[in-house]
């Protein structure tokens, strides 16, 4: 793997592809398109949470699906987009420390 970055457009899909290859498709796969389900998709974001992914991945994750399902209707492959009514998962809130005025 070259250290050089590529344009950012590469890295995007590099990403994207690491997400489909790595989360999405080990759980989703067995699952059809046309059976696909709002349930089938809260069931993965479940999974991926309770693996220790970060809720800002699985809301990329969520984000990705549905920009994908929606071009399958557009297509015509499925009716509706099942992600449509699934609420995307809770960014991680990062912890702030505050510093009074005397705190360096």
């Amino acid at each position: 793997r070259s250290t050089v970055p590529g344009p950012p457009e590469t890295e995007a899909l590099n990403r994207v592809a690491g997400l489909v290859r790595n989360h999405i498709k080990p759980t989703l796969d067995p699952v059809k398109l046309k059976d696909l389900s709002p349930a089938n998709l809260r069931g993965l974001y479940r999974a991926k949470l309770d693996s220790g992914l970060s809720g800002r991945t699985v809301a990329y994750v969520h984000v990705n699906l549905y920009s994908a399902l929606g071009q399958a209707v557009a297509d015509g492959l499925i009716p509706h987009n099942p992600v449509a009514t699934v609420k995307p998962p809770r960014m991680d809130q990062q912890e702030r420390i505050i510093l009074s005025p005397t705190q360096p």
